[in-house]
């Protein structure tokens, strides 16, 4: 299957700048999510048009379900072996096995319905949101087929909630987190909105003779902004979220647009690559928890800090992603 070699080296990218974020390695690394919701609203509008003529949505969020699904449920009992086991009992640990599970394999954590506890794969909050956002998204696209129309739609959402600030959420308020969940699930919504509008204007872009022929030019302006959305990421300096989503949707357009790249098979190292930011993801969470179980009881330089990071992180990562082969194999999973 051919792919785009920059889209799979984003997806993995943007995945390990979660996982710098959460190990306290770069301050802004969470604005990684952005991407992954700008690149799905992308990826979505390109998928629906297999299923133009159903008139559910049911067929199309199933089959997205079942691309996450294996990797989900094994990130989450892993975290459950490998964080709760040796800090709970028997029955403390059922419990909180039953709240992570019910939580992580019904995609219920950010639908409001439940507290806030992340439990060992605080990761699915995403998985959560991207799918009630998907499901409103897809009923949004059939009411308004003017691709114009849901890029001012969702510039207004994302507008909006740029005046809302979160600010700190004491997750042990049930009321205060669902005003958490509720404008997370917005702005996900909002930025899959943008992405699945902005796909249309590859279209324009690909039949536009005059445009194919500055691919020089698009190119240097795809660096500037992959520059720019690095320095965001990495610096404490950060300018407003709404010029981020900007150069993210810009940058994701021209990647999708580079037909040299989009035409052409991918090596194997960036198609394994692209795989993997899934697994990593998920994986990640319970990697770091337990780095900072190991930092409690070992003395860590920097040096050993970020070797035990990759080493952990790689191996959680490898172990959901060959364990997620091997349910699909087995036919546990289909």
């Amino acid at each position: 299957m051919k792919k785009n070699i920059e889209i799979e080296l984003v997806r993995f990218f943007s995945a390990v700048a979660v996982v710098l974020y959460h190990a306290h390695i770069i301050p802004n690394g969470w604005l990684a999510v952005e991407i992954f919701a700008v690149l799905s609203g992308m990826l979505m509008a390109k998928s629906m048009m297999k299923y133009e003529d159903s008139p559910t949505c049911t067929a199309f969020i199933v089959s997205k379900i079942k691309t996450f699904y294996p990797e989900l449920i094994c990130a989450s009992l892993l975290g459950l072996l490998v964080l709760n086991f040796p800090k709970y009992t028997l029955t403390e640990l059922i419990g909180i096995s039953l709240n992570t599970l019910v939580n992580n394999a019904f995609l219920i954590r950010m639908t409001g319905i439940t507290d806030a506890s992340a439990g060992v794969c605080a990761t699915s909050w995403y998985l959560s949101s991207m799918i009630i956002s998907m499901i409103v998204t897809y009923h949004v696209v059939k009411i308004l087929k003017d691709k114009l129309l849901i890029f001012v739609l969702a510039c207004m959402v994302f507008a909006l909630l740029l005046f809302y600030n979160n600010g700190t959420v004491h997750q042990n308020r049930y009321y205060e987190w669902v005003l958490f969940t509720y404008s997370g699930n917005l702005r996900i919504f909002s930025e899959i909105l943008i992405g699945y509008a902005c796909y249309g204007a590859l279209g324009k872009m690909d039949n536009n003779t005059k445009l194919s022929k500055k691919r020089d030019l698009f190119n240097v302006i795809k660096l500037l902004l992959l520059l720019f959305i690095i320095f965001n990421m990495v610096s404490d300096f950060r300018l407003c979220d709404g010029v981020f989503v900007f150069c993210v949707m810009a940058f994701l357009v021209l990647a999708f647009a580079s037909k040299s790249l989009c035409m052409k098979r991918g090596t194997s190292v960036c198609l394994w690559l692209g795989r993997m930011s899934l697994p990593i993801y998920l994986a990640h969470y319970p990697a770091i928890r337990f780095l900072f179980w190991l930092q409690n009881r070992i003395v860590m330089n920097n040096l050993f800090y970020y070797f035990m990071l990759i080493c952990l992180v790689s191996l959680f990562s490898l172990v959901v992603y060959y364990a997620a082969v091997l349910l699909r194999k087995i036919k546990l999973y289909s």
